[in-house]
């Protein structure tokens, strides 16, 4: 399986007591010795990091030098009569060389968050941050296609993704602070989440009238008194009022 090591026994190709063996792996499967506490001969099959698929692996065997054994008894040597000293034929030495098929199965693997490459997420109270940057260069998914979604975690900001996945957040009218925004990604079977502080800088909002137009009346020789506070109005900050008259007023 992907990412997961396992042990092959190999005790019908090789005898530990009179052979000796050699494991060569290939550049998708890594391929190690390992002898148990029984004395069985094994193999360790590696696939590489989040590698799926068929490659082979190969195993070479060959006898001991001390397991190679002359031709004949010892004693039939040493009782021959003197004469010419002819060594023994050189025994024939079997090797062994195999080939084994190996198959990995894939596994959905989760996706990752990546580090924030860009600059801090800002704008102004009122102002709407548009197209900001790619949402999925936040996240990576070896074997999978991902969906995006995002939201704010405070509702201090409307933020939306495009088909490009571009981030765009609408701040709410008159409001500033620090919105957290979460962005997700899944491959349909598993989720991730990163979040990320969008801050909204407060602006100096400009006052209002709220002046509905009525006349003011008075008698001649009569004055009247007039709440100018009441006609003008500001979100964010504390007014002063001044007046200027006429001749007649």
């Amino acid at each position: 399986t992907e990412d997961v090591a396992t042990t092959v026994d190999l005790g019908q190709y090789v005898n530990l007591a009179t052979h000796e063996y050699q494991l060569f792996g290939s550049e998708n499967v890594g391929a190690g010795k390992l002898v148990e506490l029984s004395g069985a001969p094994m193999a360790v099959l590696s696939p590489a990091s989040d590698w799926f698929g068929s490659d082979a692996v190969s195993l070479f065997v060959a006898p001991m030098l001390n397991s190679i054994q002359p031709p004949r008894p010892i004693e039939s040597i040493n009782s021959a009569p003197p004469g010419p000293i002819i060594p023994p034929p050189v025994p024939y030495v079997e090797y062994g060389f195999y080939e084994f098929d190996v198959v990995v199965a894939g596994v959905n693997d989760p996706p990752r968050v990546l580090p924030y490459l860009y600059a801090p997420l800002s704008t102004d109270e009122d102002i709407a941050l548009y197209n900001a940057f790619d949402v999925s260069t936040l996240f990576y998914d070896v074997d999978s296609v991902l969906t995006y979604s995002v939201a704010s975690e405070t509702g201090l900001t409307a933020p939306s993704l495009d088909q490009a996945n571009l981030l765009s957040a609408v701040p709410l009218p008159d409001e500033s602070g620090t919105d957290i925004i979460q962005f997700w990604a899944t491959d349909g079977e598993f989720s991730v989440v990163k979040d990320m502080d969008l801050n909204v800088y407060a602006v100096n909002d400009l006052p209002y009238a709220e002046f509905d137009g009525t006349l003011v009346r008075t008698a001649e020789d009569v004055s009247a008194e007039v709440n100018v506070s009441a006609m003008f109005g500001d979100i964010d900050s504390e007014l002063v009022f001044s007046v200027n008259g006429s001749a007649n007023c």
